[in-house]
């Protein structure tokens, strides 16, 4: 799918290449952390947010952890991304219309599973387009400006989060970005010339099966799957239960507004985009600190240095109860966040080991995530039970597990041998 002379090394051209991950993770982050959880909360008896909420995420996840390939898979054998794109965007707005409308769990999981069948059909084809294109010694840069735009994301959607109340107002929103970012990223890739591939009369025809395992033969690939299931793991055990968690230990007055530094201010929803919003926008920070030190400093040493800030970070966040002092540690965590974003996707791209077939390695890779967050959601319920055996014992345990995430993901870096 590369061509000579379609690579533009200006900031302006990598930023419009991944507008669609700008427009995925602005959709994911206001969902995830704040609307999505607030419907089930409204819909569910109480007590039963954490595992209902949980159900809703992991049969999401489930689809997601083969979607991303499958998607991927397809288009390598038709040597097209554009269309699976522009598919997928147009599949999302009818998963969004279908969540705004859910009154019940059951709608809400079929609205869940149909945005989150939409979103693989483009994001998995995708995955292959910046590898594809971006010179290897770019690829650090790459990285950290996709990063940067996820980071922004993020800022956008706590932004929205906070001035958007009404929940139908935020799916709309989220529409027009996601259509929005689309029309950047296919205008982006015009040049690039899409074509089926050659097939060989003499090389055997590889199944999906066979092309599924292919990659898991190989020792760097299985580390850089393990390390971000790990970091994903940690990082989605804190933020898909951040809203639960302010509302049940945080301190709070009678109409349940947490305290910053002794006042009531927030409530739990606002909480929640504030804290991501701090660090979001520290975040945004880190990846443009690191932007041309990963290329120089090396990938490992980047994501080694930033799970030591997370960790550190997760700590304090176990021990404060006043949503202000959470927000003093939120900018060091968001720092080490957004080094780490910046890092891992440069990381995943050096040990890719068939460049004939990005997209599918690419959603494999990327299956991770939803892997991590399926188990993530099974966790739901776990921590009801512990909540209930004794108050906030399962939302200590939540934290020691995602430290512990970090810690053994920190370690498995080590091991990778095909990147730097």
């Amino acid at each position: 799918m590369s061509r000579p002379g379609v690579y533009r090394d200006t900031w302006f051209w990598n930023a419009g290449l991944a507008s669609y991950w700008f427009a995925s993770t602005f959709k994911w982050s206001i969902l995830l952390a704040s609307i999505i959880p607030g419907q089930v909360k409204a819909i569910v008896p109480a007590g039963t947010e954490n595992s209902s909420w949980g159900q809703v995420f992991a049969i999401g996840a489930l689809w997601a952890i083969i979607g991303p390939a499958l998607f991927g898979h397809l288009s390598d054998k038709l040597g097209r991304r554009k269309p699976f794109i522009a598919a997928g965007s147009a599949l999302t707005v009818m998963g969004l219309a279908v969540m705004a409308d859910a009154s019940t769990l059951g709608m809400l999981i079929v609205g869940y599973l149909l945005l989150q069948i939409s979103d693989d059909v483009g994001t998995g084809p995708y995955g292959g387009v910046i590898p594809a294109v971006v010179p290897e010694d770019r690829r650090g840069f790459a990285s950290s400006v996709m990063s940067q735009l996820q980071l922004s994301a993020q800022i956008l959607s706590a932004v929205t989060g906070l001035i958007l109340k009404d929940p139908r107002f935020v799916y709309l929103a989220v529409g027009l970005v996601n259509v929005t970012c689309a029309v950047i990223t296919l205008t982006v890739m015009r040049p690039i010339q899409e074509s089926k591939p050659e097939v060989k009369l003499d090389q055997p025809r590889e199944t999906f099966a066979e092309g599924w395992v292919k990659p898991w033969k190989s020792p760097d690939f299985r580390w850089v799957w393990i390390t971000r299931f790990l970091a994903v793991a940690g990082l989605t055990l804190i933020l898909n239960y951040l809203r639960f968690y302010f509302e049940a230990t945080y301190n709070q007055d009678a109409q349940g507004r947490l305290f910053m530094f002794g006042q009531p201010k927030f409530t739990g929803n606002e909480s929640v985009m504030v804290v991501i919003l701090f660090i979001a926008v520290f975040g945004a920070i880190g990846a443009v600190l690191s932007a041309r030190r990963i290329d120089k400093w090396g990938r490992k040493r980047v994501v080694r240095g930033a799970a030591l800030i997370v960790i550190g970070c997760l700590a304090a966040f176990a021990v404060v109860r006043d949503i202000g002092h959470a927000l003093l540690f939120a900018p060091i965590f968001g720092i080490g966040y957004g080094s780490y974003l910046a890092a891992e996707w440069a990381m995943a791209i050096d040990v890719a080991p068939d460049p004939e077939t990005l997209g599918k390695d690419m959603g494999l890779w990327s299956s991770s995530q939803p892997t991590a967050q399926f188990l993530v959601g099974n966790v739901g319920w776990v921590i009801d039970a512990a909540n209930r055996a004794r108050p906030d014992s399962g939302y200590m345990a939540m934290i020691a597990i995602a430290i512990v995430c970090f810690l053994i993901g920190r370690h498995c870096v080590g091991q990778i041998q095909g990147s730097s």
